[in-house]
């Protein structure tokens, strides 16, 4: 009797052993496919499919086909993008010759006084405006553009180009408090990508109108938020701001509807993005993109 305990004993002891040494492996598994997902929504690698022959393997099996589709839709999206960039380059070269005629021929009306010379150069303007514009967005949407990535200062860019729109536009009124907002990116591009939500900002609030920049650092992003007092938009317009040839209400005001659209795509190539709400007088757009790790910024938007 005491041999029968004893050895039931032994198998009981033997089988647990088992299950923990069968449960260690299959956490290491698991963890070894948690890191594998992670390392894949980084761009580092694919996801392997699973050898083992076991309940998880099923499981990562479907994981790695589902990561390949991801994979190939994103390619395909490129492909597309570059296409439609090339597409894009090539209407804008076409257009060049017939656009530079047209504007000799108004130069010509404008010197032998002809009355509708001054429109006419307005609307060629617009169109070369237009074709650049469109011609950069879908550049940048397809990354054909080399961007110079170093250290700098989103706070400092904010203040440049409220002052440039200031002499611009002698009666708005900026503010935009004092500090430093640290980031990586391309300082050129950053600059059009705020210029474009201040621009906005300063066709659609009165002659006197205030446009309010503040930043702050957070979940290691830096944040840039541009609000104006110029009314705002109707909470059905919100979702399309930033799509291409997208106007707000009061059509007679803006540009080409372009400018939200090539800030966003800025903001995408810097691995960040822009968002648009309603502020206490009007529009809010928020800018975002990674910060400088190891840098420090006290929250100054308040």
């Amino acid at each position: 009797m005491v041999w029968l305990c004893a050895l039931f004993a032994a198998a009981l002891i033997g089988s647990w052993a088992w299950f923990l040494v069968k449960e260690r492996r299959m956490k290491k598994r698991v963890s070894a496919l948690q890191a594998a997902l992670r390392a894949f929504a980084r761009g580092e690698g694919r996801v392997p499919v699973g050898l083992e022959d076991d309940l998880l393997a099923p499981l990562q099996k479907d994981i790695a086909g589902l990561a390949e589709e991801v994979v190939l839709a994103a390619e395909n999206r490129r492909e597309h993008e570059g296409q439609v960039a090339r597409l894009m380059a090539d209407i804008s070269h076409q257009l060049k010759t017939p656009l530079a005629t047209l504007r000799l021929l108004c130069e010509m009306d404008q010197e032998d006084g002809s009355a509708n010379a001054g429109k006419e150069l307005l609307l060629v303007g617009r169109m070369e405006e237009l074709i650049r514009s469109l011609l950069r967005l879908e550049k940048l949407k397809a990354n054909a553009y080399d961007l110079e990535f170093a250290p700098c200062d989103l706070a400092r860019i904010a203040r440049n180009v409220c002052a440039q729109f200031a002499a611009l536009y002698p009666g708005k009124r900026f503010s935009v408090p004092e500090g430093s907002a640290p980031a990586r990116g391309d300082a050129a591009w950053l600059r059009e990508a705020v210029a474009n939500v201040v621009k906005n900002a300063c066709e659609h609030t009165g002659e006197n109108g205030r446009i309010e920049i503040g930043f702050w650092r957070g979940e290691g992003m830096v944040w840039l938020q541009i609000e104006d007092d110029g009314g705002g938009v109707p909470g059905e317009q919100l979702g399309g701001l930033f799509r291409r040839f997208s106007r707000l209400s009061d059509e007679g005001k803006g540009g080409s509807g372009l400018g939200l659209a090539i800030t966003r795509s800025i903001l995408e190539c810097h691995h960040g993005g822009a968002t648009a709400e309603p502020g206490g007088r009007g529009l809010r757009v928020i800018l975002y993109l990674p910060a400088i790790a190891d840098s420090l910024m006290d929250h100054s938007f308040g």
